[in-house]
């Protein structure tokens, strides 16, 4: 199995929260892209923010699942009742692990291409093509080095942030910098990953500052809810 979680012990379980909480923010922000898509189908930008949030969900989720087996003996020492017998059901079907990590991998680095190709204003079918060909074969490489993938959404990561921090210089706007704000943590984050082991206290501070940037991404969507309201109250 290609383990993901390389922190203490201790924070087995704040891990699971932050990935719980990652996944409920990127669906959420994925579901309300696709209602605004709905509200004007000519802004096609809303269609491809909401598939690329749904290709990030879909990957965290595969990390929760690859994860699950790392857990067990977690659970096991704990008198949880059912929620050992969901665990360890979980963890029978859990066994094609590379593929999960792989899928993990793929989904992840995939939804961040995507998310830099909504605001990119140069685009390329024949490149779209290519670099998600790339990012399937460095999916299988990932397999043999982890900061690969790291180091890789952290360049992706980097080009979303530098986006976003264009568009601050053209445009003050609140909910903009929170989002360049948001991206640049979560790069901050894909960059300490790649030395996690090195220090299990280097995982939870990488995990830490992972949350603090779907934290920052959680305040841009309410931001953006809220301007929305206040239009349609106008």
């Amino acid at each position: 199995m290609i383990q993901l979680d390389f922190g203490p012990k201790w924070f087995y379980l704040p891990t699971m929260a932050i990935d719980a909480i990652s996944l409920l923010v990127v669906l959420a922000i994925a579901l309300v892209a696709y209602e605004y898509y709905k509200i004007d189908k000519d802004r096609k930008s809303y269609l491809h923010l909401s598939v690329a949030f749904f290709f990030i969900s879909a990957a965290i989720f595969f990390k929760i699942l690859n994860n699950i087996p790392v857990y067990y003996d977690f659970f096991a020492s704990k008198d949880l009742g059912v929620v050992n017998d969901v665990v360890e059901g979980v963890r029978g079907f859990n066994i094609f692990a590379n593929i999960s990590f792989s899928l993990f991998v793929m989904l992840h680095l995939i939804g961040l291409y995507l998310l830099y190709n909504v605001y990119e204003t140069r685009k390329s079918r024949k490149t779209s093509f290519i670099v998600i060909y790339l990012i399937i074969i460095l999916s299988y490489f990932s397999l043999l080095a982890y900061y690969v993938f790291h180091f890789t959404s952290f360049v992706l990561l980097m080009l979303v942030t530098s986006i976003f921090i264009k568009k601050c210089n053209l445009q003050s706007n609140k909910n903009t910098k929170l989002l360049a704000y948001g991206f640049g943590t979560l790069a901050v984050s894909s960059l300490i990953f790649m030395f996690i082991l090195l220090n299990p206290m280097i995982y939870v501070a990488a995990e830490l500052i992972h949350l603090i940037g779907f934290g920052l991404l959680l305040s841009a969507l309410l931001g953006i809810l809220k301007h929305g309201k206040k239009k349609d109250q106008n």
